[in-house]
């Protein structure tokens, strides 16, 4: 071709008095443009362009992924209400209790047999399931003190509660009575079913265990008989399971523990008996002040 004679380096002087190199110029300068050849793009190259090229995908195509993504998804809440209450039940129920420990002011439990995790999925989910959970469930509890660092950070979960295990460590004319007290005063009005105590007091007999339980309990008792409108309504929720005395001396046995009962029913009858003298004083006391008017 001509083009190619001309790419080829010449250092010898041209030879003028040749025509065809003058010829040679002038059809190189007449010759249109040639089209650029085709070269295989390189490595790099092929790297870079495959970056830079988006493949587009049809609106359509996003939309029909989408909705099956949707489809697979259940709707808990489409569930008619029965349904989802025995849901609750399987999902919230456990044979095993509950045990909370108290840590500082604070109060956690582990529940690893329940999935409570249910209850962080939507806000109608925890006001269906909440009561679920702690009305079917034993909440164990060391200490008065963990028991009231529970109420005072589930305060809307206490009302729900039916079933408590409660350890108590009675100390004669201690704080810890006062304390008792407080912490029961705040469940008098709780519809608790069963309130399992563990006791343990620092006296060696079991008449004067029978009187520090009763000065520590007898509030609650008093509440509770006044709610049901019977005196001894709270002795059907109060299990005592046992009653360690000082020297680690174990009261329980059925008949020890009925023993035990008998002395508070006792105490009962004695505080009914006194709280209507003290009735009838004021009573007369009011009427004979109407008489002197």
């Amino acid at each position: 071709m001509v083009l190619r004679a001309l790419m080829r380096v010449n250092y010898a002087e041209p030879d003028t008095s040749d025509e065809e190199f003058g010829a040679d110029c002038m059809e190189v300068e007449q010759q249109p443009q040639s089209k650029r050849r085709k070269v295989a793009p390189t490595r790099s190259a092929s790297k870079s362009a495959a970056k830079k090229s988006v493949v587009a995908v049809p609106k359509k195509l996003k939309v029909t992924q989408r909705k099956k993504k949707d489809e697979t998804v259940f709707n808990f809440l489409q569930l008619p209400g029965e349904i989802r209450n025995l849901i609750y039940g399987y999902a919230f129920t456990s044979d095993k209790p509950i045990n909370m420990v108290s840590l500082g002011h604070s109060t956690i439990g582990r529940m690893d047999h329940i999935a409570y995790k249910l209850l962080r999925t939507c806000k109608q989910v925890c006001r269906e399931a909440t009561p679920f959970l702690y009305t079917k469930n034993l909440f164990s509890f060391s200490t008065p003190q963990s028991l009231h660092a529970f109420m005072i950070r589930f305060p809307n979960a206490v009302p729900h509660l039916r079933n408590i295990q409660v350890g108590f460590l009675i100390v004669i004319r201690g704080s810890l009575v006062d304390g008792c007290k407080t912490i029961l005063d705040n469940l008098a009005h709780v519809p608790l079913e069963n309130l399992q105590a563990q006791i343990k007091l620092s006296v060696s007999n079991v008449e004067e265990a029978t009187r520090d339980v009763y000065n520590a309990l007898g509030d609650w008792i008093n509440a509770v008989g006044k709610r049901y409108d019977d005196a001894f309504a709270a002795l059907k929720i109060l299990k005592i399971e046992y009653v360690q005395l000082y020297q680690y001396e174990l009261i329980d046995t059925n008949d020890e523990l009925e023993q035990f009962y008998s002395g508070i029913r006792k105490l009962i009858d004695q505080d009914q008996a006194t709280g209507d003298d003290r009735n009838g004083a004021d009573d007369s006391d009011h009427d004979s002040d109407e008489d002197d008017e």
